[in-house]
C-alpha cells in the first residue's frame, strides 16, 4: 500500500506516454527549454500543481517568495502556452511533468 502511487506511476510511464503520439506537448518543449538553459520552470510548476496552486505552500517547498513563485508561473503559463485555469489542463500538466521529469 506504501508504494502503490509510485507502482501505477512507474507502469504508465512504461505505457502511456509511447501510447499517445500528439506531437510536442507544452510539457516536453518545457523540459526542452529547462534541460537547454538550466531553467528549473518544471520544477516552479510541479511544486505549484502539487500544492493545489497554494503559492505560499510552493514557494515555501522551493525557498522562494510568495510573489517570485506567482511571477515564475504566469510566465511559465504564457510562455509555453499552458491554460492552468482549466482544471482538464492542469490535471494532464501533472501527470505529464510526473511521468516525464
Amino acid at each position: 500500500d506504501e508504494v502503490r502511487s509510485r507502482v501505477v506511476l512507474a507502469e504508465l510511464r512504461a505505457t502511456a506516454l509511447a501510447a499517445f503520439d500528439l506531437g510536442v506537448s507544452p510539457v516536453e518543449a518545457l523540459l526542452e527549454h529547462d534541460r537547454r538553459r538550466g531553467t528549473e520552470h518544471a520544477k516552479t510548476l510541479l511544486a505549484w500543481l502539487d500544492s493545489f496552486g497554494e503559492a505560499r505552500t510552493a514557494a515555501a517547498a522551493l525557498f522562494i517568495h510568495e510573489n517570485t513563485l506567482r511571477y515564475r508561473v504566469r510566465r511559465i503559463s504564457d510562455r509555453f502556452e499552458i491554460d492552468l485555469d482549466d482544471p482538464h489542463v492542469r490535471l494532464a500538466t501533472w501527470l505529464e511533468l510526473r511521468l516525464r521529469a
